[in-house]
């Protein structure tokens, strides 16, 4: 029993140990990369720009002063408020000279950048360009196109016996053209009108001029 204790003791202090010398070595920081850079450039940038701000605006203030000095007949105090604007003045252009090489630099990082992207998407591109002719080769692309070119030539050929006649035990032409002659309706009679009624001579003797009238076309008829 006071073995196992022991040894559970014994196990405790070295996990206690071992993350006490754990806890005292620093954690490994991974590697910078561009991207961390340019955004450590493009913040010392932002300050410097705050800081030029500043010493512009000093400057204005301190030459409004030597002015108000000035008239007031304070010469050596407007030269002094002079002077610290002069210093204020190099510092500006300092500013911007450093700010100016930041800005350079991550312009350069940035087309760094995008050329080694361009590069890995060109080459990625190339890459399965080389493949795709590998596996597709012109001898297969001439092969695919003269199968299909026979697979149209037998769909044609197909298609043109469908559509060929089909020779069936029919009636002779003079007697089709008969049966249709005979299909055809008749025309409808036309309708019987009844005989006109005339009216009837009257029977009665002819007056007299008309009797010499008769006797006369004899005559001359003879």
């Amino acid at each position: 029993m006071g073995t196992c204790s022991s040894i559970g003791t014994n196990s405790a202090t070295a996990t206690a140990t071992a993350t006490a010398e754990t806890a005292l070595v620093p954690a490994t920081k991974p590697p910078a990369t561009p991207q961390d850079h340019i955004q450590q450039l493009k913040q010392k940038i932002k300050d410097n720009k705050k800081r030029e701000a500043h010493f512009r605006h000093q400057i204005e203030l301190l030459k409004a002063s030597a002015m108000e000095k000035l008239n007031s007949g304070n010469k050596k105090g407007a030269v002094m408020d002079l002077k610290r604007s002069k210093t204020y003045e190099k510092q500006v252009d300092m500013i911007l000279s450093v700010t100016g090489t930041m800005q350079t630099q991550v312009d350069n990082w940035e087309s760094s950048i995008t050329n080694a992207a361009n590069f890995k998407a060109m080459a990625l591109s190339t890459d399965a360009m080389k493949k795709s002719a590998v596996i597709v080769g012109q001898e297969q692309v001439d092969q695919m196109m003269d199968d299909t070119k026979d697979l149209n030539v037998a769909i044609n050929e197909t298609n043109l016996a469908f559509a060929q006649d089909i020779d069936v035990d029919v009636m002779d032409d003079d007697d089709l053209l008969a049966e249709l002659h005979d299909m055809k309706p008749a025309k409808p009679a036309a309708p019987t009108l009844p005989a006109p009624t005339l009216p009837a001579v009257p029977n009665r003797p002819l007056p007299a001029w008309e009797e010499d009238f008769k006797k006369l076309e004899a005559e001359l008829a003879a």
